[in-house]
């Protein structure tokens, strides 16, 4: 059967229930003047910028500049995702196929309509009775399907859409968030291997004035070839992440990753664990599943409350503990900013010793990694923390795996 065929089908049936509404439907008087029979009309706007399940709400404009930002996520999914999509185009056909019949009702209404006018004025009692009760069917059936529309969008395949939706930016968050560390980790060790590289050099001088041996140069070496043997493992895994990332974002590698800005610790602030741990436990999808299961007698009905007990009680744990996890987390932070405002004091010095000649250049490369070390640690623990701030946000939301 055919997509036509279909909606010829659905023709029918509507009209069956269109004749079954003239039971109670009462024909307009002879003398009446009812027009078109009232229908609420289905506003149809351009979307402009899709409102993320993240609750970030970004042009199209923005999302298509071939770079992909933290806080995109969410709309990148929506656009991007494969399984997205298909379930987008699923709801669109539906709502196209459901728009043909209605406008097809509508068209033979505003007929109905027309000609009755015109039995009217010709005194024709029984063709406008005829057409009178025609206009109602169709009135009925139109307006039957224009509701349809409307609520198309509450559905529960749009549900299980937001539900998917939610569940995949979480991932990409977490690909995201495990390409900046990675990231880290290699522009430390690209800065390990300038080190490297140096005291190599310098031993060679070493040698060439007999302050170094053989074997110091070849140690030299070795560690420096060493390191620079894990630099490419690091690569090729902040390569994988960016590729798995890609695949869910259903975009290509022609794109670049921008840096992840930093916490917004006023978050922190915001937090109100109780209220926080109500809405998780209105949003679970466990919890939504077993509420919406129906139970028939009193066992049935008492193991279910049992059942809805321990889970909103293993919510209610849950909670509590990515709130710990948070304030953890916001300790570390505060420990490491700490060391790196300290480090920032102590570099300059190393910058202006240098200049005036206080320092050889090894040394100087040392200090500079003892430096990025200080920042790569304040970076991290600014990513724990704003993993730990989504992952309490996720659960609010009803995304959490319960123990």
């Amino acid at each position: 059967m055919d997509k036509y065929e279909k909606i010829q089908w659905k023709i029918l049936d509507a009209l069956w229930v269109g004749l079954t509404v003239l039971l109670v439907i009462s024909v307009p008087a002879f003398g009446a003047s009812p027009g078109m029979t009232g229908e609420a009309e289905t506003v149809e706007t351009v979307e402009s910028a899709y409102t993320a399940v993240d609750g970030n709400r970004i042009s199209k404009e923005r999302l298509e500049d071939g770079i992909v930002e933290y806080e995109e996520l969410g709309s990148l999914i929506h656009y991007g995702n494969l399984s997205i999509q298909e379930m987008i185009d699923s709801t669109e056909r539906t709502r196209q196929e459901y728009q043909e019949i209605r406008d097809y009702f509508r068209t033979e209404r505003a007929s109905a309509n027309a000609k009755k006018k015109e039995a009217k004025e010709d005194h024709d009692m029984e063709s406008y009775g005829e057409y009178a009760s025609l206009e109602a069917v169709y009135s009925s059936a139109a307006k039957s399907y224009n509701e349809r529309i409307r609520k198309l969008d509450r559905y529960a395949a749009n549900k299980n859409r937001l539900s998917l939706e939610k569940q995949l930016t979480n991932a990409a968050q977490n690909l995201m968030l495990s390409w900046q560390s990675i990231k880290l980790q290699r522009e430390y060790m690209e800065k390990m291997a300038e080190l490297y590289q140096a005291v190599y050099e310098n031993t060679k001088l070493g040698q060439s004035a007999g302050l170094a041996t053989e074997r110091d140069v070849t140690a030299a070496y070795q560690e420096w070839k060493d390191l620079e043997v894990s630099l490419s493992g690091i690569e090729d895994s902040e390569d994988a992440v960016c590729q798995n990332l890609y695949l869910l974002l259903g975009t290509d590698d022609g794109v670049s990753l921008a840096n992840i800005p930093p916490v917004d610790t006023e978050q922190l602030s915001e937090i109100n664990l109780e209220a926080d741990i109500q809405k998780a436990i209105g949003n679970n999808g466990d919890l939504i599943a077993e509420r919406d299961t129906k139970s028939a007698g009193t066992s049935s009905v008492n193991k279910k409350l049992r059942t809805l007990d321990e889970l909103e009680e293993k919510v209610r744990i849950k909670m509590e503990q990515l709130y710990e996890e948070v304030n953890q987390k916001k300790q570390a932070y505060n420990a490491a900013k700490t060391g790196l405002d300290g480090a920032d004091i102590q570099w300059k010095n190393t910058q202006s010793q240098y200049a005036m000649g206080m320092l050889s250049y090894v040394e100087y490369l040392q200090k500079q990694l003892q430096y990025v070390q200080k920042k790569m640690v304040f970076a991290s623990a600014d990513l724990a923390l704003l993993q730990a701030l989504e992952n309490y946000h996720w659960a609010v939301k009803g995304i959490v795996t319960l123990d």
